[in-house]
């Protein structure tokens, strides 16, 4: 029995240092990843104003708004699982 108490201080010892490393890791991944996004959109926001009307004849609204919604998110979130990459 005093074996079990042992085991059960040490997982909780463990779940401690966890939230204590993880989450603030994964707090300034979530800070810089919207920061790096909030910069992709205000470049391609940029780049769009920029256009020439030839260009943009060529090019929907639905390009530049997939540009802006879907893969600057997928930047975002990168950062999250950057370190998963870095060890794969």
């Amino acid at each position: 029995q005093k074996e079990a108490l042992i085991y059960a201080g040490l997982i909780a010892l463990c779940a401690v240092v966890v939230g204590t490393l993880h989450h603030p890791y994964y707090f300034n991944a979530c800070r810089f990843g919207m920061r790096l996004r909030v910069a992709c959109c205000g470049l391609i926001y940029r780049k769009a104003l920029r256009l020439s009307l030839k260009s943009l004849d060529s090019k929907s609204s639905g390009d530049i708004i997939n540009l802006l919604s879907t893969d600057t998110t997928r930047i975002e979130y990168g950062m999250y699982y950057l370190p998963f990459l870095i060890i794969g």
